[in-house]
Parts: C-alpha cells; sequence; structure tokens
C-alpha cells in the first residue's frame, strides 16, 4: 500500500485505487517485481505494447510450428463479407472463419469485391484489405495457405 507521496515517479497522472486481488495473481505479479504497484505497471504495459489490429489491419500470430492463423479486429470491413464470420478469441482480437468449402479463390475474390466497393474518402481502410488481399494471394498461390476447420457447438445462448 502506499500513500499518494509515494507512489512510483512518473509524469503521468496517477490515482490510488484499492483493489483485492486472488493469491494466484498476486503471486505472479510477483514474478514481475516485488512491489506491486511496479508489477501491475510492468505486465500492464506489456500486455498493451502490440495494440489490437484496427479497421482492417491484420496480424499473423503463430500457433504452431510453421503454422500461424490471420488475427484481426472487431471493425475490419471484413464482417462486410455475408459468409465471413469473426470468432473473438480475446477482446479485440478475432479469428476468421469461412464456410467448409468454400475455395481460397473465393475469398480472394470477394476481398477484391469489397475493395472495389470502399468509398474513396476510407483509403487507410483501402490501403490495409488490399494489403491483406495480397497477402492472401500469394500465400495462395504457393501453397502456403490452407484452412482448417474448428469445432463449434450450438449453445443456448
Amino acid at each position: 500500500i502506499y500513500l499518494d507521496n509515494q507512489l512510483p515517479k512518473t509524469d503521468e497522472p496517477k490515482r490510488v485505487v484499492t483493489i483485492a486481488l486472488p493469491e494466484k495473481t498476486l503471486s505472479v505479479l510477483g514474478t514481475y517485481d516485488q512491489d506491486l504497484t511496479q508489477a501491475i505497471v510492468k505486465v500492464t504495459d506489456r500486455a498493451i505494447q502490440k495494440p489490437f489490429p484496427k479497421g482492417s489491419a491484420f496480424d499473423i500470430v503463430k500457433v504452431a510450428p510453421h503454422k500461424s492463423v490471420f488475427i484481426v479486429g472487431s471493425d475490419t470491413l471484413l464482417s462486410k463479407i455475408s459468409w465471413i464470420k469473426l470468432v473473438e478469441i480475446a477482446p479485440g482480437l478475432n479469428l476468421i472463419t469461412i464456410p467448409s468449402g468454400t475455395s481460397l479463390e473465393s475469398l480472394e475474390v470477394a476481398i477484391l469485391e469489397l475493395i472495389e466497393n470502399i468509398p474513396s474518402d476510407e483509403s487507410t481502410e483501402r490501403t490495409l484489405l488490399e494489403e491483406f488481399c495480397k497477402y492472401v494471394g500469394r500465400l495462395r498461390r504457393y501453397n502456403k495457405m490452407s484452412v482448417a476447420e474448428i469445432l463449434v457447438v450450438d449453445t443456448d445462448e
């Protein structure tokens, strides 16, 4: 517990908060720094180092040796393609799903059609989708991309 004048020195505004954390969380934080305040700051800084994909930006995340997946943000224009579904795997991070049997060529064509219909005032989104489409096309042409199935379970919610 710190008094206001004992908080770690930074130029950023601060405020005192009181929180109750599980012992397991406190143990993990202790591995970052014995000073709980510093540990929370370090973990938070590490977590936000890489921002969520914005707009139609995408990221490639390794999931196994020689295997990666596309991750997109929630506000990607890819969601305008009626048969593409986004599966949120963490806040602001989504996998792209396509129906079983959909060809990779169909995905590429759908993205190109989406690009054609982007208003001229959304040049950033157009550029992001063009980059994504080029990447998908290059992977497809060199047989470096495949479709894998995931299990989807119907629930009451």
